[in-house]
Order: C-alpha cells, then structure tokens, then sequence
C-alpha cells in the first residue's frame, strides 16, 4: 500500500523537485499484481539549479512499465490522486507502458479539485511503445472526474502517435465526466494502426468530446467513432 488506503489525512504529500517526477512503482518485472496506490498529493515548484532553469515538467505516474518482454498488470487500485496549484505542467498518468503488457482488472480514479490548475496532461491509462509489442487492455475501469483548464486535456486511455503496438481494448469501463474549458475524450488515439476495439462501455458528460482519431486536434461522438473506426461494435456509452 502506497498513501492511506482509507484515510486521506494520512496519505502523503510528495514535493517533486530537480527531476520532477514521482512513479511509485517503475519496474521491468514480468508481473504488478494488488497493489493499493492511494491517497497522494502532489505539488511542484519552480527551482533553478546553478543558474539553470529544470528541464521537465514534474510528473505522477502510477505505475511505469519499461524495458520488459511482457508484463501483466492486473488487481491494482489507484485513487484519490490530487496535484496542488503551485506549478503549472504536470503530467499525471494512472497506468503508463512502453513495452508489451497485459493491462487487466485495474481500477484508476483521479478526481481534481477546482484548484487544480497545474496539469498538462491526465491520462488513466497511457500507452508508448517505439518497438512493435502486443498491448492488451481488459476488464479495467478507469474514472476521471474534476476540472480541465483551457489549452489542457484529459482522457481516460491515450495513445501517442508514435506508439507501435499492437493495441487490444475490450471489456473496459471508461468514464470522463471532466468539465471546464480544454479538451477531454475518453479515448484518445495518435495511431489507429493495429488496433481492435469491442465490448466497452465509453462515457463522458460531453458525448460530442467523447473519442479521437487524431491525437486530440478533433473530437467525436460514438457513432462517429464507430463509423471511423470499424470497432466497438458491441460496446455501449452509458452512465455507470
């Protein structure tokens, strides 16, 4: 258990500073199976280091798969996951793999307060390969709620443009129910290339923002995306 798995008075505040990211846990291991990343706050600050200006951005990452054959994530909890309003261009991100991996049975909850205004990016579950890898995604619900500032984006699953998996996505629930000025989809594709889709359920409070297929620069609703796509021909867009 990483935080308080109950009580968010006892969870853990973690200041990012120098490299600015925090992943609790970043593995090449075959397998991440239960854990409990919860109750964490975060904040960054603006530092120069012998005259020189950071590099990056600060950055929350739940759990890293890198550098592996094959992983199986699956049973993990990650919520009550908060950045504070001290920094502007976090990156949060729930679940996020550059190698081939099994993603099942996963629950991801990330609600921002109104604060909030110091993320670039949140993202549920991210997905980067440079090298062609399977990449599966089952049975996982994966809930983003709060607020999204202009000029930034939110999205239940991304995948970068220059990923290179072969992606699998079924029996997944993915809720957006983000408000506010920027950009929210529930999936957001840079690539369609090697990608299946089927048996999901695919919500959003703004159901015209609720898919895309060109790595955010437009949005659709999901008969547009079905229509595009070719997939999810047995998932649905309900409210849990």
């Amino acid at each position: 258990v990483i935080g308080h798995p109950t009580d968010s008075t006892k969870g853990i505040r973690f200041g990012l500073s120098t490299e600015g990211a925090f992943h609790p846990i970043e593995t090449n291991a075959d397998s991440v199976v239960e854990n409990t990343i919860a109750n964490i706050s975060l904040y960054g600050e603006f530092h120069l280091l012998q005259n020189n200006v950071l590099d990056r951005p600060p950055s929350f990452k739940g759990i890293v798969i890198q550098n592996s054959n094959f992983s199986a994530v699956l049973r993990n909890t990650l919520y009550s996951i908060n950045v504070s309003d001290s920094y502007s261009d976090m990156n949060l991100r729930g679940i996020t793999t550059s190698s081939p991996v099994s993603i099942y049975n996963n629950m991801i909850s990330m609600s921002l307060k109104d604060t909030t205004t110091n993320y670039d990016d949140c993202a549920g579950i991210h997905v980067e390969l440079s090298a062609p890898g399977n990449v599966s995604l089952y049975y996982n619900t994966v809930y983003l709620a709060g607020k999204v500032l202009e000029y930034k984006k939110s999205m239940c699953v991304w995948r970068t443009s220059w990923d290179v998996s072969t992606l699998t996505v079924k029996d997944n629930i993915f809720h957006n129910e983000m408000y506010g000025p920027g950009n929210t989809t529930v999936i957001q594709m840079g690539t369609m290339a090697n990608f299946t889709s089927d048996y999901n359920d695919f919500y959003s409070t703004r159901p015209d923002s609720l898919c895309s297929i060109n790595d955010g620069a437009s949005r659709m609703n999901f008969v547009a995306w079905k229509t595009a796509t070719g997939q999810d021909a047995h998932s649905s867009s309900v409210a849990a």
